[in-house]
């Protein structure tokens, strides 16, 4: 079975039919972009398909079989015209989910689902490091959680050696490559039931065992809810590379099923969860957190978080007027609830909840761009630009001063400081958060 990417393009023509109703098939162009969706572009011919169906079973490809989760309705979707023959219907609609590897049933449920994330590796070790990880080298080997266990693992991609290391090691010393091949010959011979591979690809990679049997939709948000906090953790977008859901029957064989959630997520994003982080400029790694603890604070406070969270899903590092201004209303509300969650007086819920997180750069740059002459100072000016912003026909004497470049930086550096917040919350050190915070903030 081929390991689909998720923020890969694809797509497959097919046979697609409602469940029970394999005689009424139509072919169809099955589309997955994570930009575009979950598209199939669909010809039926004749009356007598379902009038309205929740799930659709598809043949496509090589033969491999596949279910698209979603309402369709191709009497409603698709645009029907009539020549000398039958009514033919053509049209494209849009599902929620894909999933290949059978044709499912609407009350599916599932084992386990095994994920990786993009740094999730560059997270952990230093490129070229991980071919000599092994499982004790591991921050955790599993944890638990609200919903089952989550496992911490790394697969391998093998490749026969064949019978000379030559083959794959090169050596300018001749002497030196030939003893090489008479040793691994002689440790061959002696072991002739042993055989030898070599590692091309290791992989950190994230197995997630339900306490319940699951259904699909439930196991691709817990594995989209861990990718947050390493949005978070990174500090960029971060989406699974591959889902992969499974069943364990009763004799203990194992079925799998590869997932395409529909995303709609903007090219730019997409470029920017595909961006490689080195593991030597990350102040944050699986090295210096304990990320099992990490893991189990995340799960439970995860949807105090969304709104913050969601703004960094969907980040494309580009910000207009208009969405500069929604993103410093967000961030300054999310200060006033932090200020409220730790006592602070209402009247200095700005100063004292920016004292009390920014770092001395950070702090230093807020109080530069709003040429405020303290800690006091500045909450009143972080006050004063939330209402000019929120209140229509309000005077904006702020406002007028600030330039897009420093609304840019002003909503970039009050990010840094929630983020932080977010980031205490789950466990991390005061001066990880500080080092996080000069990270994030080199442009602001």
């Amino acid at each position: 079975m081929r390991e689909y990417l998720v923020l890969q393009d694809e797509e497959w023509n097919g046979e697609f039919f409602a469940p029970g109703h394999y005689e009424k098939r139509f072919s169809g162009l099955l589309k997955y972009s994570p930009r575009k969706g979950i598209c199939l572009q669909f010809r039926l011919t004749g009356e007598g398909f379902p009038q309205e169906c929740n799930l659709l079973h598809g043949t496509v490809g090589k033969g491999d079989r596949c279910s698209l989760l979603g309402p369709f309705s191709p009497y409603v979707h698709g645009v029907s015209s009539m020549g000398s023959g039958a009514r033919v219907w053509n049209g494209e609609h849009y599902f929620s989910t894909l999933i290949f590897g059978d044709w499912i049933a609407p009350t599916e449920t599932f084992s386990f689902v095994n994920t990786t994330f993009p740094n999730l590796q560059n997270f952990f070790v230093p490129g070229g490091n991980e071919f000599s990880t092994s499982i004790a080298d591991l921050p955790f080997q599993f944890v638990e959680t609200e919903f089952g266990r989550i496992q911490l693992g790394t697969s391998e991609s093998l490749l026969s050696i064949g019978t000379k290391l030559s083959d794959r090691l090169h050596s300018e010393d001749a002497a030196a490559a030939t003893e090489l091949d008479q040793m691994f010959r002689k440790i061959r011979d002696k072991f002739p039931q042993s055989p030898f591979m070599w590692k091309q690809r290791v992989d950190y990679c994230l197995h997630f065992g339900f306490r319940d049997p699951t259904d699909a939709i439930q196991a691709v948000r817990r594995v989209f809810g861990l990718a947050e906090m390493f949005a978070i953790l990174t500090f960029q977008p971060t989406y699974p590379m591959s889902i992969r859901l499974h069943q364990q029957a009763d004799d203990g064989t194992i079925k799998s099923f590869d997932v395409f959630p529909a995303l709609y997520l903007e090219a730019r994003t997409i470029d920017l969860a595909n961006d490689r982080r080195s593991h030597f400029t990350m102040p944050i790694t699986g090295k210096n957190i304990d990320l099992a603890k990490a893991i189990e604070q995340w799960f439970p406070q995860r949807r105090d978080f969304s709104t913050i969270v969601a703004a960094l899903q969907h980040d494309t590092g580009f910000g207009t007027e208009h969405s500069l201004h929604g993103d410093i209303l967000l961030y300054v509300s999310q200060l006033e609830e932090i200020s409220r969650k730790r006592g602070m007086p209402y009247e200095k819920r700005y100063e004292l909840a920016i004292s009390d997180i920014a770092n001395d750069r950070v702090l230093a740059r807020l109080r530069m761009i709003f040429a405020a002459k303290d800690e006091a100072d500045l909450g009143v000016a972080v006050g004063d630009l939330r209402n000019e912003i929120a209140h229509l026909g309000r005077p904006k004497p702020l406002l007028a001063t600030l330039s897009i470049d420093e609304l840019g930086r002003i909503a970039a550096l009050l990010r840094c400081l929630v983020l932080s917040h977010v980031l205490i919350s789950i466990g991390v050190s005061k001066p990880l958060t500080h080092a996080y915070q000069d990270w994030i903030s080199l442009d602001a």
